[in-house]
């Protein structure tokens, strides 16, 4: 369920994204996005499914969008990026993707405000 996007598309896929929708991702290139690991900085949410050199429809900071849930969540919790671009809860030191709306368990869509930029 899409919620509400963006959807800029300006940056191209540096991997096939086709199996990755709602998973974080970061830029690992010029206009080339790839997914987020932990400790690494977002720039938003694949929200299509791009193969290598298609466009990537991101959600972006300010959106609510849902993104795939590493771990149990709760809503109200601050969320990061995993070593494989899901959302689990914010650590210290971590760049912030933003605040979880809703409750789910591991492997679920949770619905996230994307407040990206900053660090726990």
């Amino acid at each position: 369920m899409e919620i509400l996007s963006h959807k800029l598309g300006i940056c191209k896929a540096a991997v096939d994204l086709s199996a990755k929708q709602y998973y974080i991702a970061k830029v690992s290139g010029e206009l080339a996005v790839d997914l987020c690991g932990a400790g690494e900085m977002p720039i938003g949410v694949v929200q299509n499914k791009p193969i290598l050199g298609e466009a990537v429809e991101l959600a972006v900071d300010g959106d609510v969008c849902e993104v795939i849930a590493g771990t149990n969540i709760t809503a109200g919790m601050v969320l990061a990026s995993d070593a494989n671009a899901k959302a689990v809860a914010a650590t210290a030191g971590s760049f912030v993707l933003g605040v979880a709306l809703t409750s789910v368990s591991a492997g679920e869509r949770v619905s996230v405000f994307l407040t990206l930029g900053g660090k726990a």
